[in-house]
């Protein structure tokens, strides 16, 4: 029996009344001003959302293709609910004047959508051969949870026992409080990183990847760097967008058949191919350093954007296009070959810019750290207990022997320059 009724308030009160003059309900759900006295009558009719109007024990069915927004309304459901259909049981379904969330200890059998957003569904037994989604409430007993070949997907909540990693929705973490109990929220930074995390998308729909090549091979169109990483990566079709949170560092190469951005943090490419290279400082009070050491580039841009610093060094490698620097961004050129653009305006102190090969090189014989020496017993002499001195492409004589009194310090080739003793 369906019983409308026209009310002169266009809300519904806070308390629902009897149909007739008596202080008990007699029907069990309504809507507006729609009443039924069954929730299977509830479910048949046309009306989505359903308001319980007083304890209720039923077994009733959603069929297929049928929505259902069910709110416990301060109420006590039992017996048992077949959802065939997709069924909401939310507290935003609720109205707010109404200060009991509600429960029971029903039993859903779930063979379609069912979403779980309330403290008032925290006691149902459910048994999930559809999709399930848990997103609020507590605390959820998971003993009275049990998946039979469905989907469950939790993205929020607590409960009883720490969830199956498999069941938690990409991005979230269970994490135990102080009352034992285990709350479900999404991850943070810091909790991917303890993780084994190093990259993730964009905020919002967040997913945490355990490589920057897994999260390149995703498509993202931003990679988020989260910590610090030292990895290889190749896009065979398309572009690569980086960005190192938190003033992380990347280390390795980059190569991809489109084009590469970097921004924030420090990167450092040991090779990286692409069609344009551009490096761009981030739009808050941060810095982004670039060091490219080797590669094969056409076009290289340092960006600069607002107050923020961006540095970009090129040490070697091969560039066939333009150079461009916008704004007030510094690029130091070391080394490399340059076969249509001039770079004798970024030349670093001590380089060299040779225009019928291209070539920049340093004059000096030898580096410690960005200070050069003409040859390498001058470096010899001035070099410090634990430094390292950088030589240039030649063949060079050491006097006697690497012993010297009172300090022990490294020679190295610089890149991949020829050295020979």
């Amino acid at each position: 029996m369906v019983l409308s009724l026209l009310m002169v308030l266009s809300l519904i009160p806070a308390t629902v009344f009897a149909a007739d003059d008596s202080d008990e309900v007699t029907y069990a759900a309504f809507s507006g001003t729609t009443y039924w006295d069954t929730l299977q009558e509830a479910v048949n009719d046309k009306i989505s959302d359903i308001y319980l109007a007083k304890d209720v024990t039923e077994n009733f069915e959603i069929p297929a293709g049928k929505t259902v927004n069910l709110s416990l309304y301060g109420h006590q459901l039992h017996g048992g609910i077949t959802n065939n259909g997709n069924l909401t049981i939310d507290k935003y379904k609720q109205y707010y004047s109404h200060p009991d969330i509600g429960g029971g200890d029903a039993t859903i059998t779930n063979n379609g959508t069912l979403k779980l957003a309330c403290d008032g569904a925290t006691g149902f037994s459910v048994v999930n051969k559809g999709t399930l989604n848990i997103t609020t409430g507590a605390t959820y007993d998971l003993d009275k949870i049990t998946n039979d070949g469905g989907n469950i997907e939790i993205s929020g909540g607590s409960f009883n026992n720490a969830p199956s990693a498999e069941w938690l929705r990409v991005g979230y973490i269970a994490k135990q409080q102080s009352n034992g109990t285990y709350k479900v929220t999404a991850m943070s930074d810091a909790d991917a990183i303890a993780l084994g995390f190093v990259a993730r998308t964009n905020l919002g729909s967040t997913r945490y990847y355990k490589t920057v090549q897994e999260a390149i091979d995703s498509n993202q169109s931003t990679v988020n760097l989260i910590t610090d990483v030292t990895e290889d990566c190749v896009k065979t079709t398309g572009d690569i967008s980086l960005f190192c949170v938190n003033n992380s560092t990347f280390t390795g190469s980059l190569k991809c058949s489109g084009n590469i951005t970097v921004q924030n943090g420090t990167v450092v490419l040991n090779d990286v191919e692409c069609k344009s290279f551009t490096a761009k400082s981030p739009s808050w009070n941060n810095s982004t350093n670039v060091v490219i050491k080797d590669g094969n580039v056409e076009k290289v841009t340092v960006e600069k954007q607002a107050y923020n610093g961006i540095d970009v060094s090129i040490e070697g490698g091969t560039y066939s296009g333009d150079i461009v620097v916008n704004g007030d961004g510094t690029l130091v050129i070391k080394g490399g070959t340059f076969t249509t653009a001039d770079p004798t305006q970024y030349l670093a102190e001590g380089c060299t810019y040779d225009e019928s090969t291209g070539t920049v090189k340093s004059s000096y014989v030898a580096k410690i750290g960005e200070v050069g020496y003409d040859s390498l017993d001058a470096a010899i002499a001035a070099v410090k207990n634990g430094e390292t001195i950088v030589l240039s492409a030649g063949e060079y004589k050491l006097n006697g022997s690497l012993t010297y009194n009172d300090k022990a310090f490294t020679i190295k080739a610089n890149n991949n320059a020829a050295v020979s003793f």
